[in-house]
């Protein structure tokens, strides 16, 4: 009598993933229907917790000592706190995987440049600001790690850039919600979250979901185009922001421009000549001239104009303050060797309004050294692929668009150095997934086994 043949449960196999250097462009890990990588959900999760953070209580400052701590200091301590834990565990997750090295490789000079900012409380003059602020740019540093190890596939790509988008528009929309009187009665909305801080966010949520739109055609950018795009564009439009106002459009016509989206742009360009031409020579549009002309001065007199809402005045301070302390500066988030000094007619504590000139005097020469180091190293995919912009490379090209844009934007603010927000949570979330794609084709050093 013959036994029946005895059947072995199949052992489940378990997925290897491949060096970094030896896979496709195309298709830059294996398997299109992978499901996606552990972690993201509690990415995401830390990138909802960091952007809610960014609310604050109208009229409220900063603290700038131990004792001036107040409730909502202590919740944002709190957030931070959670955060940190969070993206730790999803390191050490990752960090013994094959690629970590390339990745890492890459942050390198940004995690110098994050531990610089620490090494700085040793000289700061105001070390409360300094250790808060500090401790910022390390949990930023390892948010960007971890979006660099969780950004594997485009289906996480999809996912990442649709929950940032999301929380742009939401939080776009409630702070037009809560600061609606002022709106309407024409002023700034001041409460919540500062004006150009509301600018920025909006700026960045619109650039978005316009480069996701033109570059993959998802579904969500689809449904979300037109409204979400209102939002936004009301909500700068509500901010009065001068530099998102007038960097946002061009930024997007060059989007267009570079993408071959060669109706979109006439036809854009045909709408602001037609307008030019009506406010110039018709005398039924003059109201519309003054108004233009109000919004953009926004109640100031030509002299505050020219020196760029009082801009000029503060950069010159900053610069004299370089120069008493050039190689370590004054402390990360400080300006002068007290850390307080006579600006706009009072004595008071303030920040450069220049992302490159607050490195500059907060952490001198080394310190811009080595953010400047960081940003191109982790550029590095991104800056190859402009080459091949809009065609297989579009991670890159989109982690592009967006470093630029926050790059001009810093020239008048501190852009993604300003207090954790969802602009500053997208910008470090951009940098990790330009970090951590896959080599353009052809040799490079640090993809040698």
């Amino acid at each position: 009598m013959q036994r029946a043949p005895q059947v072995y449960p199949e052992r489940p196999r378990e997925r290897v993933e491949p060096p970094l250097g030896m896979v496709s462009p195309e298709l830059p890990y294996p398997g299109k229907s992978a499901v996606r990588a552990p972690g993201l959900g509690l990415f995401l999760l830390v990138c909802w917790i960091l952007s809610l953070a960014g609310l604050s209580a109208p009229g409220r400052s900063g603290p700038l000592t131990v004792g001036a701590l107040d409730s909502i200091a202590v919740v944002k301590l709190a957030t931070r706190g959670i955060a940190f834990v969070v993206l730790a565990l999803i390191l050490l997750r990752y960090i013994q995987t094959r690629r970590s090295r390339v990745l890492l490789q890459r942050l390198f000079p940004l995690m110098l440049f994050a531990g610089w900012t620490v090494a700085s409380i040793y000289w700061s003059a105001l070390r409360t600001v300094t250790i808060g602020h500090a401790g910022e740019v390390v949990l930023l540093v390892m948010l960007s790690t971890a979006a660099g190890f969780l950004s594997l596939e485009e289906a996480d790509h999809k996912r990442i850039c649709c929950h940032l988008t999301i929380i742009t528009v939401l939080m776009s929309l409630l702070l037009i919600v809560l600061n609606f009187g002022q709106i309407l009665a024409g002023d700034r909305p001041v409460g919540y979250m500062h004006p150009n801080d509301l600018a920025k966010t909006a700026g960045a949520g619109l650039m978005m979901l316009t480069c996701c739109h033109l570059l993959w055609r998802w579904q969500w950018t689809r449904r979300l185009l037109v409204p979400a795009a209102g939002i936004l564009s009301f909500a700068i439009f509500a901010a009065r922001s001068r530099t998102a106002s007038t960097l946002t459009p061009l930024m997007l016509l060059l989007i267009c421009w570079l993408l071959r989206k060669s109706r979109t742009l006439v036809v854009v360009c045909a709408l602001c000549g037609l307008l030019a031409a009506v406010i110039a020579y018709n005398q039924t549009a003059e109201p519309l001239q003054d108004s233009v002309v109000a919004y953009m001065a926004r109640g100031q007199r030509s002299d505050e104009l020219v020196g760029l809402s009082g801009r000029t005045e503060l950069w010159t301070i900053a610069l004299q303050s370089f120069q008493a302390s050039p190689i370590f500066g004054s402390g990360y988030y400080v300006m002068t060797e007290t850390g307080f000094f006579d600006v706009w007619g009072k004595r008071q504590w303030q920040t450069a309004h220049n992302a490159f000139l607050h490195v500059l005097t907060g952490l001198g020469l080394v310190g811009l050294f080595f953010f400047l180091w960081g940003l191109v190293a982790a550029m590095r995919p991104s800056l190859v692929a402009l080459k091949d912009l809009g065609r297989s490379r579009k991670a890159e090209c989109l982690a592009a668009v967006m470093v630029i844009w926050y790059c001009a934007m810093g020239m008048f603010e501190l852009s993604f150095f300003g207090p954790v927000d969802t602009a500053v949570v997208i910008f470090f979330v951009t940098l990790g997934i330009s970090a951590g794609r896959p080599p353009a084709p052809g040799p490079d050093r640090l993809y040698q086994p």
